[in-house]
């Protein structure tokens, strides 16, 4: 375990949740676009509204999902 600390330069806590946070940024950001296009897309009348809520309601149970993924 202290080989590790000293190459990694952090013990295991700090990169998990270095890990954790990449995680979830990188899941927001993912989220972010999916909304963007749907919104685009009804925007310029190519989506339904329906479709539009349907990919919200989704995108948050992704977000929720991979949350409790990385943080438990």
């Amino acid at each position: 375990m202290e080989a590790f600390e000293a190459g990694a330069g952090m013990g295991g806590q700090e990169l998990s949740w270095l890990i954790a946070g990449v995680g979830c940024v990188a899941i927001l950001l993912c989220a972010g676009w999916i909304l963007m296009s749907a919104y685009r897309g009804w925007v310029k009348g190519r989506v339904d509204g329906d479709v539009v809520a349907t990919v919200a309601v989704k995108s948050v149970l992704l977000i929720l999902l991979f949350f409790w993924l990385f943080l438990s």
